[in-house]
C-alpha cells in the first residue's frame, strides 16, 4: 500500500509522525542551538574581522538596519556576514518554533515574533509555559465559558473545586479536568482569582485593562529613572506585554472578538501613559511621541493575546505565563542597561536658496538677530526653538552661542572660511524641550543629553544668478531606542529648526539687498 503513495502523500505521513515538541525540549533545544550560536559568532567574529562579540550584543538592534549609521562606522561587512552566519540558525529556530506552536494549537503565523527582537523572548516564554495543548473548547463568541459550564452541570473552580477545570477529552466529550499534580497551591489560589474576575459590561473591561498597568508602569520607572535607559524594553517590551496580558484576561471568561481584545490592549497603554503622567514621570509631549510606536506594538500584542484567549480557554498555564512575564521585564530592561550599545551619529542636511549674495549671507549667519516668535505648531508644544545667534571672536576658536528657548548653546568655531563655510562643534547644549505637564517643573531624564548635537555647519555657495545656496548641516546622536522609530523625529525636529535659522535669515539678507538697491 505504501508503495501507491504519492512523495507529497509519504512527506505528510512522515510529518504526521514526528514526536510532539514539549515545552521542555523546546528549552533545551532553543538553549542548545542559542550556546552553539554565539560560541560560532564569537570565533569567527574574532578569526576573521578580530572583534570581541558578547552574549549583550543580542539586545543590541543590528545596524545592518541602518544604512547610515554602517556608512559612518564602516561596520557594514562584518555585520553583513553576521547576518548571513545566522541565516542556518534562523531556520532551524522558526522550524522548532513552527512545531511548538502545533504542539499547544496556537496558530503558524505567530512564528513571525521569533524575529523582533524583545517581543521574541516574551513570545519564547509563551511557548515553554505552555506545555500542551488544552483540551479546553472555548465558549462561542460571545458567550459565558462559565454560563456554558453550569448549563451542562460541570463544576469549576468558583464551584469549589480549585484543583479541576472544564475540559474536552480526546473523544470530543465534555468532561472535568484535573489539573496536574505538581500544580501548586499558589497557581491555585491564581486560577480561583481569575475565575473571579467580572465577564460582563464595563466592570470586566475596565479591570482587565486596568490589572497590567501596575507592572507595566513599574518597569518603565525601573528603566527611565533607576537605569536611566530609555531603550527597545521600554518602547516596545512594556506595551507587548501589557497588549497581551490585558485580552488574556478579559477573555477567561467569556471568548472575546479581536476588536475587543485590541480595544481593551489600547485602553491599557492609555491608562498607562496616564499613570506616568500622574506620577509624574513623563510629559504629554513624550508620551504623544511615544504614543505611535507604543499603540502599534499594542496591536500587535492585542491579537497574541486574542489568538490565546481563543485557543487556550482557562488553561492552568495562564498564571504561570502572566507571572513570568512579569518577572522578564525588568530582565529586559536591565539587558538595555548592560548591553551598552554604539548609537550612530546622524546627520541632518537643510537647503535654500537667497536672493542675495554669499557676503551678505555670512554677516546675518554669524550673529542673527532676535527672532519673531514662532508661528509654527510643533514649536508650540515646547519643543526647543533658536531665538538669536552671537559671535565673540573671529576665526577659527571663536565663539559663537545660539540661544534657544530653553537655554543656550555654546559652539567652538572650527573653520572659518569666509564667506564659504563655517563649522563648529559643540561644548554646551540647551535641553531639546520643556515638557507639557500638569506639574510645572517636571524635567524627565530624556531633556539631559538622551539627543546630544555633536557639530554643525553652513556652507554657502555662490549662484549664476548671484544669489546663494544655503546648506545647513547638524551631526547628532539620540540614544533612545529604537533607534530607527526616534530618528524620525529627531531628523523632523532638526529641520524645523534649521528651516526656522534658515529662513529668518534669508529674510533679512534679502531685505538688506532691497534697501542698497534703493
Amino acid at each position: 500500500m505504501s508503495d501507491e503513495l504519492g512523495p507529497l502523500q509519504k512527506n505528510e505521513i512522515r510529518l504526521t509522525t514526528l514526536p510532539r515538541l514539549s515545552g521542555k525540549r523546546y528549552l533545551l533545544y532553543g538553549s542548545s542551538l542559542m550556546l552553539f550560536k554565539y560560541g560560532i559568532d564569537t570565533a569567527f567574529s574574532w578569526l576573521v574581522f578580530h572583534r570581541s562579540w558578547t552574549p549583550l550584543q543580542y539586545f543590541v538592534p543590528s545596524p545592518i538596519l541602518d544604512p547610515n549609521a554602517l556608512s559612518n562606522s564602516g561596520d557594514a561587512g562584518f555585520y553583513a556576514s553576521m547576518l548571513i552566519l545566522a541565516l542556518p540558525f534562523a531556520f532551524i529556530g522558526s522550524d522548532l518554533t513552527l512545531r511548538r506552536l502545533k504542539a499547544i494549537g496556537l496558530p503558524p503565523w505567530l512564528v513571525v515574533l521569533f524575529f523582533i527582537p524583545y517581543l521574541n523572548m516574551l513570545f519564547f516564554t509563551i511557548l515553554v509555559i505552555v506545555e500542551s495543548k488544552p483540551g479546553a473548547r472555548p465558549a462561542a463568541e460571545g458567550q459565558s465559558q462559565l454560563d456554558a459550564d453550569e448549563a451542562l452541570g460541570l463544576p469549576n473552580i468558583r464551584q469549589g473545586r480549585a484543583l479541576t477545570l472544564n475540559a474536552w477529552s480526546d473523544d470530543g466529550q465534555l468532561t472535568k479536568r484535573q489539573l496536574p499534580t505538581n500544580t501548586s497551591a499558589a497557581q491555585a489560589r491564581a486560577l480561583s482569582l481569575l475565575d473571579k474576575l467580572p465577564s460582563e459590561g464595563n466592570k470586566a473591561f475596565f479591570m482587565t485593562a486596568l490589572l497590567p498597568v501596575p507592572v507595566s508602569v513599574l518597569a518603565a520607572i525601573l528603566s527611565v529613572t533607576v537605569l536611566g535607559v530609555y531603550g527597545e524594553g521600554v518602547f516596545t517590551a512594556i506595551p507587548f506585554v501589557a497588549g497581551v496580558a490585558a485580552p488574556v484576561l478579559y477573555g477567561w471568561n467569556r471568548r472575546r472578538t479581536l476588536w475587543e481584545c485590541v480595544t481593551v490592549s489600547f485602553t491599557c497603554l492609555l491608562i498607562m501613559a496616564g499613570v506616568l503622567l500622574i506620577i509624574p514621570i513623563e510629559g504629554i509631549i513624550c508620551l504623544l511621541m511615544a504614543s505611535p510606536l507604543a499603540l502599534g506594538i499594542g496591536v500587535v500584542g492585542g491579537a497574541v493575546g486574542y489568538v490565546i484567549q481563543m485557543h487556550l480557554p482557562r488553561s492552568e498555564h495562564v498564571p504561570k505565563l502572566l507571572g513570568c512575564f512579569a518577572a522578564i521585564l525588568p530582565l529586559l530592561m536591565l539587558g538595555d542597561y548592560l548591553a551598552s550599545p554604539t548609537y550612530p551619529v546622524y546627520a541632518v542636511v537643510s537647503s535654500l536658496e537667497i536672493a542675495a549674495p554669499p557676503e551678505v549671507v555670512w554677516g546675518h549667519l554669524i550673529n542673527i538677530a532676535p527672532m519673531p516668535v514662532p508661528e509654527d505648531w510643533l514649536f508650540k508644544t515646547g519643543i526647543a526653538y533658536p531665538v538669536q545667534a552671537k559671535t565673540t571672536g573671529k576665526g577659527p576658536g571663536a565663539i559663537r552661542q545660539c540661544i534657544f528657548s530653553t537655554g543656550r548653546f555654546v559652539e567652538p568655531i572650527e573653520i572659518w572660511d569666509a564667506p564659504r563655510l563655517l563649522k563648529f562643534g559643540v561644548v554646551q547644549q540647551a535641553p531639546p524641550m520643556r515638557e507639557l505637564s500638569p506639574y510645572p517643573n517636571l524635567h524627565p531624564a530624556h531633556l539631559d543629553n538622551y539627543l546630544q548635537a555633536k557639530e554643525g555647519e553652513f556652507k554657502l555657495t555662490a549662484l549664476a544668478n548671484g544669489g546663494t545656496k544655503l546648506d545647513g548641516t547638524t551631526w547628532y546622536q539620540n540614544f533612545m531606542g529604537p533607534g530607527f522609530y526616534w530618528r524620525l523625529w529627531s531628523d523632523f525636529i532638526i529641520e524645523k529648526i534649521h528651516m526656522r535659522v534658515m529662513n529668518y535669515v534669508k529674510v533679512l539678507a534679502e531685505s538688506e539687498i532691497r534697501s542698497i538697491k534703493r
